[in-house]
């Protein structure tokens, strides 16, 4: 029985191996970065290397299993297989994404072209990415919509090409001031959003009220005679929505978000609510 046993474990343990290098031929295929593809030939020949070492390990000790403490080898390299495998999975894992991230530019159309920042089509295609990213490795994710105050007044005074004007201001001041990690998109309208992952609804207040102080800053005004208050000053009301631990679908975390862009203009506007 404990040859068996042995037999089994160190078998299973190379097919597993063998398993793990067969995505890693797809992953050569899709890696352009030279650099890239000689770490991951790297790794194929030390999985290589370990199929070798099971095999030739069975062949030496074929018939020497016969106590149960002599299975505490094969059941070594079994958990070292299955600990190989999985850390392959996970690394393949991250470079796809990490891929996905950098290159926003194989999408096409994803930018909105009068704001300067990424369109609603490619805005939903990452809210249902970065929604099932965090469900995956359980962290939070919070976004953050962005509705300027008094647009329709500047639109309706100053004529639309002055409200393009505040429109891609306000964009390009967003994609300045976020992380590296969030993603700016036009939601609709004069509503900018800001998909921020691994974040808490806490934090994302703290990120939009340092972008809102931003904008006040900025003193960006229309109208009034000169020395005189202006008849528009440009601030933005921020409504925070966080994904909840038992949704799988980004809809409720956006509609909680325009639910706090109401009450932040209901309570005044310029200001932050979650």
């Amino acid at each position: 029985m404990p040859r068996f046993l042995a037999e089994v474990l160190v078998v299973v343990g190379a097919l597993v191996l063998v398993a793990a290098m067969v995505p890693l031929g797809a992953a050569l295929a899709r890696t352009p970065s030279e650099e890239n593809r000689v770490r991951w030939k790297a790794v194929q020949r030390i999985i290589l290397a370990y199929v070798v070492g099971f095999c030739t390990y069975l062949v030496i000790f074929w018939e020497r299993h016969r106590d149960w403490w002599d299975l505490v080898a094969p059941a070594t390299m079994f958990v070292t297989a299955l600990f190989i495998k999985s850390v392959v999975a996970a690394v393949r894992e991250g470079t796809e994404e990490a891929r996905e991230v950098a290159r926003p530019e194989q999408h096409q159309g994803v930018t909105d072209a009068l704001v300067g920042v990424y369109n609603r089509r490619y805005l939903e295609h990452r809210l249902a990415e970065e929604v099932a990213r965090a469900r995956r490795h359980a962290v939070p994710l919070s976004v953050l919509l962005f509705d300027i105050d008094h647009f329709r007044k500047v639109n309706q005074k100053w004529g639309r090409d002055v409200g393009d004007r505040v429109l891609n201001y306000l964009g390009h001041l967003l994609v300045t001031g976020v992380r590296e990690s969030d993603v700016v998109a036009r939601y609709g309208g004069e509503e900018l959003l800001v998909i921020a992952p691994a974040t808490e609804a806490a934090q994302a207040v703290v990120l939009a009220d340092r972008l809102r102080a931003a904008v006040v800053a900025e003193n960006l005004s229309f109208g009034g005679e000169a020395g005189s208050d202006p008849d528009v000053r440009v601030t933005v009301s921020v409504g925070i929505g966080e994904l909840q631990p038992d949704e799988t679908e980004w809809g409720p975390m956006v509609e909680r978000a325009e639910a706090a862009v109401i009450k932040a203009k209901l309570s005044g506007r310029n200001r932050v609510a979650a």
